[in-house]
C-alpha cells in the first residue's frame, strides 16, 4: 500500500487524497464518514481532501442526506493523468527553452558507480554526430557496445585505445595498449575516458568492484586534456589486426 500511495504521489496526489481513492475504489459509494474508517484519514481531514478531488473530477458526489462518493475508475484516471502529462510536457518544450541561458556552463557533474557511469556513457555515444574519442577496458566495451556499433553506422569516427586482450567485432580504428597487468597494479583499477564530438567529457575510475567516480563536463580545457591524453595513447600503440573476438 505504502509503495501505491507513493507513485500516486508522483503524479500529484497528496497522501491523504491517495487514501482516499484507493478506499473509495475498495468500497464505493460510500460516505465521508465510511470513508475516513476504511482508509485511515482523520474524518476532519476526509472533507476537504474530497472537496478537491471532487474539483479535479477524480471524486463524483451523489445524493445529499447523506452525501455519497463514488470514484473515477482507475483506468480513466491513468488516461486522464497521461494526457495531463502529455500536455504540461507539450506546454514545456514550447517555452522552457526560451529562458535558457545561452552561455556555456563549465560546471563539473560528479558521477558515481559504475553504472551510473556507463549510463552516462550510452548516453553521449546515443546523442553523437560527429566523432568519438574512447578509452576504455574491453569487459566494459560490451556495455556500450550497441549505442557505440549505431554511431559508427551512422557515419560517425570512432578513435579506441582497447585495454585488454580482446577486440570489438564491426568497429575499426581501434588500438591496443598493452601492459594491461602493470597498469592495473600500478592504478588500483580501470578507467574510461570518453570524449564526444569534442563537446563533452566523461571521465573516471571503475575498479573491480563495479564501483567508484567519474565526471562529465563541458568544460574545454578538461576536454582538451583527456583528447590529447587519447590521441597521445593511440599514437603510440598498434593498431590491431589479430586477435580474438570480445563480440
Amino acid at each position: 500500500m505504502e509503495n501505491l500511495i507513493k507513485e500516486m504521489q508522483k503524479i500529484g496526489f497528496t497522501s491523504y487524497e491517495a487514501k482516499i481513492y484507493i478506499a473509495l475504489l475498495k468500497h464505493n459509494p460510500a460516505t465521508g464518514y465510511e470513508i475516513s474508517k476504511t482508509s485511515g484519514v482523520p474524518q476532519a481531514k476526509v472533507y476537504e481532501n474530497i472537496l478537491r478531488l471532487n474539483n479535479l473530477g477524480v471524486v463524483l458526489s451523489l445524493g445529499s442526506d447523506p452525501v455519497k462518493y463514488v470514484p473515477l475508475p482507475a483506468e480513466e484516471l491513468l488516461r486522464k493523468a497521461n494526457m495531463d502529462f502529455e500536455k504540461s510536457i507539450s506546454k514545456l518544450k514550447e517555452s522552457l527553452p526560451s529562458f535558457q541561458h545561452e552561455e556555456k556552463l563549465d560546471y563539473v557533474w560528479n558521477i558515481k558507480g559504475y553504472y551510473s557511469t556507463m549510463e552516462k556513457a550510452v548516453s553521449m555515444l546515443h546523442d553523437a554526430k560527429k566523432s568519438i574519442l574512447l578509452s576504455i577496458w574491453d569487459e566494459d566495451a560490451l556495455f556500450i557496445y550497441n549505442e557505440l556499433a549505431e554511431a559508427v553506422n551512422s557515419g560517425v569516427r570512432a578513435d579506441i585505445l582497447l585495454y585488454g586482450r580482446n577486440t570489438i567485432h564491426g568497429i575499426d580504428n581501434i588500438y591496443f595498449h598493452g601492459g594491461e597487468e602493470k597498469l592495473l597494479e600500478k592504478y588500483g583499477g580501470k578507467w574510461i575516458c570518453l570524449v564526444v564530438d569534442e563537446r563533452e567529457v566523461l571521465v573516471g575510475q571503475i575498479n573491480d568492484e563495479k564501483d567508484g567516480i567519474s565526471i562529465w563536463t563541458e568544460n574545454q580545457s578538461i576536454i582538451f586534456i583527456s583528447s590529447s591524453y587519447i590521441n597521445h595513447e593511440l599514437s603510440i600503440s598498434g593498431k590491431y589486426d589479430k586477435g580474438e573476438r570480445l563480440i
